[in-house]
Order: structure tokens, then C-alpha cells, then sequence
């Protein structure tokens, strides 16, 4: 028996690896084996499947859940650090809140009654214009919970994938 990889066949009885090579003697002797009406085992859906000799497929591989947990959880945390970065509206203009910019909106909001008003922040290819220490104070204060909402929500969707099984876990990775 033989089964699929992406360029050739593995022979299941020794682990050999054959490439699809039609001038390699192992390769023929596989065409004429699938000539006979023989079908080799399909390609697994993923890294994280594993073929059941039980139920003749492929299952979700269990021993890999720690795995796919750090995989998923990592594209969790670039997911909210992009959103942190440039999914802040204010006054409907894209803020950009790298961490630079969040620790100099923190060191103006701390002297924001010492700036010259009207005082211009960046946005996209324009400004937003803040006319008062107190709009610098409601500028800095929304910048600061749309970031916590943004790490609760990441904080929440990775304590949801602990409760999933590695079946779950795929589909999940699959549809993300």
C-alpha cells in the first residue's frame, strides 16, 4: 500500500519515500499497483491529522493540540497587535497607535496643559486637530480603551480554544 504525498508516494510497508519519477523502478512498480484498480491513501488534510487504521481516514492527531494551540494563540496576539495599530478611529480619521505613538500621546496627555493649542495628531495622510487639553484628555482616553478592548477581545478568543478538541481546533484554523 502506498500513500500520496504532494511530489511522489510513500510505500507504507518500509516508510519509503518514492518521488514521481516514471524513470524510478519504485515509481513504476507504484503505477502498476494503481493500474490494478488499487487507490493509495489520500494526502492528509493537514500537519495535524493522522491516519486511523481503524476507521481507514485520517483523524485529528490529539498529540498535536499543544502544538496548534501555540500556532493559533501567536496569530491571535499579531492579529490584535495589527488591530491595536491601525483599527483606532477618531473623529472618524485611522490613527495610527504604534507603540511609539501610544508612549508619546502618554508623555503629551501627562503635560497636555502645557501644549500650544490648537495641537495637530497624525492621521493617515491628514490630521486630527485637538483644540483643548480636554479633547487631548478624550483623544488619549479613547486611544486607551479601544487597545483594551482589543487585548480583552484576543484574551477572550484564546481562553475560548482551551476548551476545544483538536478536531475543533483544525476547523477553527481552517475557517480563521
Amino acid at each position: 500500500m502506498y500513500a500520496l504525498t504532494h511530489n511522489g508516494v510513500i510505500r507504507l510497508e518500509d516508510r519509503a519515500f518514492i518521488p514521481a519519477n516514471p524513470a524510478n523502478l519504485d515509481y513504476q512498480e507504484y503505477l502498476e499497483w494503481v493500474a490494478e484498480g488499487n487507490e493509495p491513501r489520500p494526502l492528509p488534510p493537514s500537519a495535524y491529522h493522522k491516519w486511523s487504521d481503524t476507521s481507514n481516514e485520517y483523524v485529528a492527531d490529539t498529540s498535536k493540540k499543544q502544538e496548534l494551540l501555540q500556532l493559533l494563540k501567536a496569530k491571535i496576539d499579531v492579529e490584535t497587535d495589527e488591530n491595536i495599530l491601525n483599527g483606532f478611529l477618531y473623529k472618524d480619521k485611522s490613527v495610527k497607535l504604534s507603540l511609539e505613538n501610544q508612549m508619546n500621546y502618554k508623555a503629551e496627555y501627562d503635560m497636555r496643559e502645557l501644549l500650544t493649542y490648537p495641537h495637530k495628531i497624525k492621521a493617515d495622510n491628514e490630521y486630527v486637530m485637538l483644540e483643548s487639553f480636554d479633547e487631548y484628555a478624550a483623544f488619549y482616553v479613547a486611544g486607551v480603551q479601544y487597545i483594551r478592548s482589543c487585548i480583552e477581545a484576543g484574551w477572550n478568543e484564546k481562553d475560548t480554544l482551551d476548551s476545544k478538541t483538536t478536531a475543533e481546533l483544525i476547523e477553527y484554523m481552517n475557517n480563521s
